[in-house]
Formats: structure tokens, C-alpha cells, sequence
């Protein structure tokens, strides 16, 4: 009986370990198999589920891995310096192309995301892109909306490595949202303008009468031109501002770039 019970439990400990996704306490060094590791427990199984097939399915369309962690405590050390520890001695090692990928890492207890790349990923994800990249999942992080926070991170990840793709990484003067918004700015801006225009004139022309001919032109005892001049009486000068080209890669706020080559942007959310 004994026995029985002793397989039983063995069994039961065997199984809590295959379904489970996280571990409950996370250390550098503890192997990460999987893109989405959710130590702080902030996920459903569901929610955790989706979001490490998402990742995936972004990392196999571009050979570039995108990783999640969350954490419970940094343990004092600094934000940027325990990400990188975890990305280089925990995360999955099947990507070796120079050790390249991006990671977003959580930490409960002080409030931290650290937004990491390395390799490749630096020219993904500039200064710039990182402050943008950030803006799409901060809002939720902090309202405590963890699965649509990943899910806006993974899907922004997604959207910088097609840009990069091609050829044109987002960047401070290369960044799509910004070239369409100036874009609709400046034909706004003209229709606006010409419709003040238009209805101006159009008020000063409703007093006019259409005439038959040059005679309500011309003064009683009609018209003698005895001399003629020129006379500059005005001028009107349009001035366009000329923009300079950035000399830097973006905002580099809350933007560390380690000896190995690493880039990363920590924030508290």
C-alpha cells in the first residue's frame, strides 16, 4: 500500500512539473526552454500559453527570438545587468546567430521592465524604437493588463522586425507613424487654408454687380493719362523652416548599452 501511495505522489509531483508553464522562484543560470517564462505568475495557463505561441511564431517567421520573463525580485541588482545575466546564462541557446534576440523582463517587486536586445536586435530596435516599442505596452503593464501588455509587446516586435527587414529600421527619421501623421498634417493643414481663402473672397464678391460694360469704369469727362509711374508700396516673404538631420539614433532615455555589445532601456511602471 505504501508502495502505491509513494508512485501515486511521485506521479502527481511528475505531472505538476510537465503542466506547469514557470517555476516558482527563478535564479540566473535556471534553463529557460520556453519563449514566455512566467516566474512572477502574473498569467493564466491559457494566457501563458498563447502568448509563448505568439512569440514563437514571430521568432520561427524571422529567426530572431522574442522573450518574455517576469520576475519577482531583481534581488538588488540592477534592472539592465539581471536581464542581460538572464538572457545570457537562461534563455534558450538554439538562436546562436551572434546571440542576437530581444527580451522583456518584469520585475514585481521594484516596479522594473527592462527592455534588452542584443546583436541584431540593436539594429531592430534603435534608442528610438525602443521608446516607442515601450509606449505600446507600458499603459497596460501598469494597470495591471499583463496578457494585453505582452501581446501589444510581441505584436510591436513583430511589426519592427518586417520594417527591419526591408531594409528600414524604425528609427527617429524613418518612422512610418510619424512620416503619415506629418503627411495628413500638412494636407489638412492646405485644405484648411485655402477654404479660409476661398470663403473670404467669396464674402468680399457678394456686393458686386456684373456691369455690361466699361462705362460705370470710367469718370465724368472721361479719362486722361498723363503720366505713369511704378511705385513699390509692399512684399511678402514666406519663410520654411529647414529641418536638420538628427545626429543620434532617437531619445536615448533610460538607454544603456553594456561592454558586451547589449542594449537596454529600463522604466518603472
Amino acid at each position: 500500500m505504501k508502495k502505491r501511495i509513494a508512485k501515486l505522489a511521485a506521479l502527481l509531483l511528475i505531472a505538476a512539473v510537465v503542466l506547469c508553464p514557470t517555476a516558482l522562484a527563478l535564479e540566473v543560470g535556471d534553463p529557460l526552454p520556453d519563449f514566455v517564462t512566467d516566474a512572477a505568475e502574473l498569467l493564466t495557463y491559457d494566457e501563458w500559453a498563447d502568448l509563448d505561441e505568439m512569440a514563437e511564431k514571430i521568432t520561427d517567421k524571422y529567426d530572431f527570438p522574442i522573450f518574455i520573463i517576469t520576475v519577482e525580485s531583481t534581488e538588488g541588482m540592477v534592472p539592465a545587468v539581471y536581464a542581460e545575466e538572464l538572457y545570457d546564462y537562461s534563455l534558450d541557446p538554439r538562436y546562436d546567430r551572434d546571440r542576437s534576440g530581444v527580451l522583456l523582463m518584469v520585475s514585481m517587486a521594484e516596479r522594473d521592465v527592462v527592455l534588452f536586445t542584443r546583436g541584431y536586435g540593436n539594429t531592430v530596435f534603435t534608442d528610438y524604437g525602443k521608446e516607442k516599442l515601450e509606449g505600446k505596452y507600458i499603459s497596460d503593464l501598469s494597470d495591471g493588463n499583463y496578457f494585453d501588455s505582452f501581446a501589444a509587446y510581441i505584436n510591436g516586435c513583430d511589426r519592427f522586425l518586417e520594417y527591419a527587414e526591408k531594409g528600414n529600421p524604425i528609427d527617429v527619421n524613418s518612422d512610418p507613424d510619424k512620416l503619415m501623421g506629418t503627411l495628413v498634417g500638412i494636407i489638412g493643414g492646405s485644405l484648411v487654408f485655402g477654404f479660409i481663402v476661398t470663403s473670404v473672397l467669396n464674402r468680399k464678391m457678394k456686393s458686386a454687380v456684373k456691369q455690361s460694360g466699361a462705362r460705370a469704369y470710367i469718370p465724368n469727362g472721361g479719362f486722361n493719362l498723363r503720366a505713369e509711374r511704378d511705385t513699390f508700396s509692399h512684399q511678402t516673404v514666406s519663410r520654411v523652416k529647414i529641418e536638420r538631420p538628427s545626429s543620434g539614433g532617437g531619445s536615448s532615455g533610460g538607454t544603456t548599452t553594456s561592454s558586451s555589445g547589449s542594449s537596454s532601456r529600463s522604466s518603472k511602471f
